[in-house]
């Protein structure tokens, strides 16, 4: 098991957790360091890609992670604007997250490949990340949820076949947190117990 951390200098380390102490397995640059543009961004992760999703200045990053030891950037897509955006949210196959503009956009990539899925406008600047739930995404902006320029979208279905949130620490086992509780599997999701 790693432990993963971004640093405001561009760089994303990893450690194994059970032996910090023994100093970072891996270190991959993801932006130049930059006093005027520090990497201020919380790190998302998906069981489903092995990898990390970081957002620069610039650019959402996949850092895909290789077994317990290696990691490197998988792909690096620019932003229209160069300037503070939100944190990703990985939600199943897309990596969701606000840009600030102008204009401002709610995006969904495809954490795979990086292409663009899902693009509407926001009522305003966000630097917090989307909140999945029940098939819906929400996005919180500087003037509240919506503004003159946002629609209502349709529940985000693809995202999750599951209502709430699912993580996996391999194929067999994960948990997922409802809202009658926490519930765990160990056979590949064919039954959960609270």
């Amino acid at each position: 098991e790693l432990v993963a951390a971004a640093n405001k200098n561009g760089r994303v380390y990893l450690w194994k957790s059970a032996d910090i102490a023994a100093g970072v397995v891996a270190d991959v640059a993801v932006q130049s360091q930059s006093l005027e543009q520090p990497l201020i961004t919380q790190l998302s992760y998906s069981a489903r890609t092995r990898s990390l999703y970081v957002v620069t200045f610039t650019s959402l990053v996949r850092v895909a992670v290789d077994g317990c030891d290696s990691a490197h950037v998988a792909w690096s897509v620019r932003f229209p604007h160069p300037t503070l955006h939100g944190s990703p949210t990985v939600a199943g196959p897309l990596v969701w997250l606000a840009l600030s503009g102008p204009p401002e956009r709610l995006r969904a990539y495809d954490a795979t490949t990086g292409r663009v899925r899902f693009d509407r406008a926001l009522g305003g600047i966000s630097f917090a990340p989307p909140a999945l739930a029940g098939g819906w995404v929400f996005e919180g902006a500087e003037h509240a949820l919506a503004g003159k320029t946002t629609a209502a979208s349709a529940p985000a279905a693809r995202a999750s076949t599951l209502r709430g949130y699912t993580s996996w620490s391999d194929e067999r086992h994960g948990w997922q947190s409802r809202e009658t509780g926490v519930f765990a599997t160990e056979d590949a999701g064919k039954t959960w117990r609270r």
